[in-house]
């Protein structure tokens, strides 16, 4: 069945409402299959969702790897279309949004892997009319003392401030991301952004109990505490309004 026929039939009904994932990519060689296979493996209802991909010019084989992933994706009934953009996370993820099938959209990192039935769980979720955004617990892929650490605190902070982040899967209406004018055009911290727009509207954010993967790469290359040091001058360099254009690149070196 058509995408978009599908949305149309299920828009009175939540439970049965097609879920697009939009995923971001740039060089992710690496770890796309698996964010992929996952997905596969890990969809309780595969027709009624889809994969939303779009590349922001990525000059490895990643749109190679993902070429190869179709077949199986298909056999599983989950449908995916690959989009071209130019770089920039936010102009890719609303790119995805707008190509998007679904009354659901999952913004999911290329390096995150989902818990078993996500689409169960984040439709359980949105069920609730006075919920506007939502999220997973952080773990990464690295069971260190540290990254145990880490990934407490930002769980933490997401119940105590109603605060994820892009690398948590965020998932929301796609009438409620329209209506929020979507990510905004921003070089870094367009997740963060965002979240802080939905608060301001007064938009209900709820943080489920089941954990993503992500990969634990930036900490692993660039060590423990000067990656969470950066992180947070980030954020205090968006609160003091320098220009993100700056801060992305400080944050990328």
């Amino acid at each position: 069945m058509d995408n978009a026929a599908t949305s149309h039939n299920t828009r009175n009904n939540p439970a049965k409402a097609l879920l697009s994932v939009v995923v971001p990519t740039l060089n992710e060689a690496d770890n796309i299959a698996a964010t992929l296979m996952n997905l596969e493996n890990r969809c309780y209802e595969a027709q009624l969702c889809e994969i939303v991909l779009v590349d922001g010019g990525s000059n490895d084989s990643t749109l190679d790897v993902v070429q190869a992933c179709i077949p199986r994706l298909e056999k599983r009934g989950l449908n995916m279309r690959i989009f071209r953009s130019k770089r920039g996370r936010a102009h890719q993820m609303n790119l995805g949004a707008e190509k998007a099938g679904g009354d659901i959209l999952l913004f999911l990192h290329a390096d995150t892997l989902l818990p078993p039935y996500f689409d169960t769980s984040i439709r359980n979720t949105l069920n609730a009319e006075h919920l506007t955004l939502g999220a997973f617990r952080l773990n990464t892929d690295k069971n260190t003392r540290s990254m145990q650490w880490i990934c407490g605190c930002a769980n933490l902070r997401t119940r105590l401030l109603a605060l994820p982040y892009g690398d948590q899967a965020l998932f929301i209406r796609r009438a409620d991301f329209i209506r929020l004018h979507m990510f905004p055009a921003l070089e870094i911290m367009e997740d963060f952004a965002f979240v802080r727009k939905v608060r301001r509207n007064r938009g209900k954010i709820s943080l489920l109990t089941d954990a993503v993967v992500t990969s634990a790469r930036r900490w692993r290359k660039r060590g423990y505490i000067f990656t969470s040091l950066c992180n947070q001058m980030m954020i205090m360099g968006y609160y003091l309004r320098i220009p993100t254009r700056i801060l992305a690149r400080w944050y990328r070196g």
